[in-house]
């Protein structure tokens, strides 16, 4: 079933190694990406049932908090999923598992040639900042930083940033309902409860 697969994708030259494990799959996975040491881990993830999706406990997800190197995951949808890639959203609360997912986005942005839009959302309830609020410890000033720091990991880079107020999850997926966007880039803290309250952003 693997070998038809492969046939089935545009591989051309591109160089390859197979590998085939027994075992449990999340613990076979992670020997695997801790031995070759990926700069990404790319996987599939199906279709969840509403309760799955309040109480995410598959393997996609669990390796996605567990593995040492980043995880790209792409959704069972695949009119979801654009390429070539016109915009990357990067997620950030300022904290430290977002901030080491820049260089990732800022990487991936400048690999494909898309656009990356850095986004912070603000707590329900928290006003906008005025022109006039640009203090380097408030999130305008911060999210300027974070802007210049894209564009020192990657020349060329094309970056915009954007701030808006309420519900983190409101926000996103209106954002990503414009339509533009490709990927979400999304830092996460590795272990945790994995319930609804608890975010990565």
């Amino acid at each position: 079933r693997v070998l038809a697969l492969l046939a089935d994708l545009p591989i051309g030259d591109l160089h390859y190694s197979l590998q085939i494990t027994e075992g449990a799959v999340l613990a076979e996975i992670l020997k695997c990406a801790d031995s070759a040491r990926p700069d990404w881990i790319i996987q599939g993830s199906r279709l969840l049932s509403r309760r799955e999706e309040w109480l995410p406990r598959g393997t996609s997800w669990r390796l996605i908090r567990k593995a040492s190197s980043p995880v790209i995951s792409v959704k069972h949808d695949p009119s979801a999923f654009q390429w070539p890639l016109r915009k990357i959203l990067y997620l950030t609360d300022f904290g430290e598992s977002s901030l080491r997912a820049l260089p990732h986005a800022a990487a991936l942005a400048r690999r494909t040639g898309a656009e990356l839009t850095i986004l912070h959302v603000l707590p329900d309830g928290q006003r906008l900042p005025d022109h006039s609020d640009g203090s380097e410890d408030g999130p305008a000033g911060r999210i300027a930083s974070l802007l210049e720091k894209a564009q020192a990991l990657q020349t060329g880079l094309r970056v915009s940033a954007s701030l808006v107020a309420g519900t983190a999850e409101e926000a996103v997926l209106a954002r990503v309902g414009e339509g533009d966007v490709g990927m979400i880039v999304i830092g996460t803290g590795r272990g945790g409860s994995g319930m609804i309250g608890e975010t990565s952003f």
